[in-house]
């Protein structure tokens, strides 16, 4: 079974992108600089930020679904980041270097499963949880703190 990780679009923050400190608290919205990598994922580029570059953490509804599950949280997005390509069949390094956690859900918005794994071995994850017909995606967030980190189709 193949799969495919997806980013975030960047067009719904390119009204956040090369605003000052005072300009982003308007939107709730906090300016960090990268100082170490791994450790700033962009859900733009699904990549880890380098040491230097200029994020912006800013709360993000991951879940817009009619269900108990709706849900959103803080993420890291590459100031002047554009969309990478969905990536297919590949573990980027962007997940394989932390511990994940990784959730299916239904056409619904339910959960059906969940489970923690280390990146490095999330591929046979991902197939386990995608294999019931019932299950339309996967979430996948940052086991530590929480973090939504991208949504995994089937291919």
């Amino acid at each position: 079974m193949g799969f495919q990780i997806l980013p975030l679009p960047s067009r719904p923050f390119e009204h956040l992108f090369n605003k000052s400190t005072a300009e982003l608290a308007q939107f709730g919205a906090i300016p960090y600089t990268a100082d170490h990598n791994p450790g700033y994922p962009c859900r733009l580029r699904l990549a880890d930020a380098k040491p230097g570059e200029r994020l912006i953490l800013v709360n993000y509804e991951h879940l817009k679904v009619a269900s108990p599950y709706r849900s959103s949280h803080a993420i890291f997005i590459t100031d002047g980041a554009q969309t990478c390509q969905p990536i297919c069949n590949d573990i980027p390094t962007y997940l394989s270097s932390r511990p994940l956690s990784v959730r299916s859900f239904d056409s619904f918005g339910m959960m059906c499963q969940a489970a923690l794994c280390e990146g490095q071995n999330i591929q046979p994850t991902f197939e386990q949880l995608l294999a019931p017909q019932e299950v339309e995606y996967l979430h996948v967030h940052t086991a530590i703190r929480g973090c939504y980190l991208a949504r995994v189709e089937s291919v």
